[in-house]
């Protein structure tokens, strides 16, 4: 990290593409996280705004999940958003370590896939995430069918569950070979639901909220009514851990020097 010592401040990429004018790509609407700019270096090599001393940080959310990108800008994060589709298949056993797995599974193809295309920039993090539901010993994913949803909510109702979520970050410091810093943790939550009825049930399940979600419910949503309490992290059960994803990316470097305050649209912090 010699030649990288400056301090590092993180921008949101929006804040390129709606300041820099890119000839290659007219057509571009300045309004959505561009590519070309990961890692603060334009693919068309246009010129970017000046920004004196700083070098820039970018991290890769290899999710499709909007909670996810939504959690992480509540810090303070502005996220480039890569989704990737990997087959979640896990030989571990343990539910802690099972969402690891399945983290690191999904960065490290996404790691894969930016490299095969030349599109690592150095001084990128990366970042996936896995969430599953456990109750009673079986684990619950997210649902195949509005039935599928209903055996999960029947399961769930009455008891308390708990809630895993695994997150596996990636450094790439070179950007020319896949990273090889790394770290992957996982966090529970326990979660109390109220008793439903299969009225409650049915009537929950055409929100059409439960079919994208592990255990097929959002607490964020209409299900919070059934929520009788949670002991842990609220936004691990949303679907990933904050505070723990900003104690590893400041372990990391992630930061430099601006650890402090929320950040602004001219790269500065509150």
């Amino acid at each position: 990290m010699a030649a990288r010592d400056r301090t590092r401040l993180i921008v949101p990429l929006a804040f390129y593409t709606q300041t820099a004018e890119c000839s290659r790509y007219p057509s571009c609407s300045r309004l959505t996280y561009c590519m070309c700019f990961i890692g603060g270096v334009c693919a068309a090599g246009e010129d970017l705004p000046a920004l004196g001393e700083y070098v820039l940080s970018t991290l890769i959310l290899a999710s499709a999940s909007p909670r996810r990108k939504e959690l992480l800008v509540r810090i303070g994060i502005s996220p480039v958003v890569y989704p990737v589709s990997s087959d979640e298949v896990y030989t571990e056993k343990e539910p802690s370590e099972i969402v690891k797995e399945l983290a690191f599974g999904k960065v490290s193809e996404a790691a894969g896939q930016l490299l095969e295309k030349q599109e690592l920039r150095a001084d990128t993090y990366l970042l996936g995430a896995d969430t599953i539901v456990v109750c009673e010993g079986k684990i619950l994913g997210k649902p195949v069918s509005e039935e599928d949803a209903a055996r999960m909510l029947r399961a769930v109702q009455g008891h308390t569950h708990k809630v895993y979520t695994g997150v596996s970050i990636l450094y790439a410091e070179e950007g020319d070979h896949m990273p090889d810093i790394n770290t992957s943790f996982s966090v529970c939550t326990d979660v109390d639901v109220l008793p439903m009825t299969e009225e409650e049930i049915r009537a929950y399940i055409q929100t059409g909220e439960p079919m994208d979600k592990a255990g097929s419910y959002g607490i964020q949503g209409i299900f919070s009514r059934h929520i009788s309490g949670i002991r842990g992290d609220y936004t691990n059960v949303v679907g990933l851990p904050v505070s723990a994803v900003y104690r590893s990316l400041r372990s990391m470097g992630f930061y430099g020097k601006q650890t402090d305050g929320i950040q602004q649209k001219d790269g500065s912090y509150l």
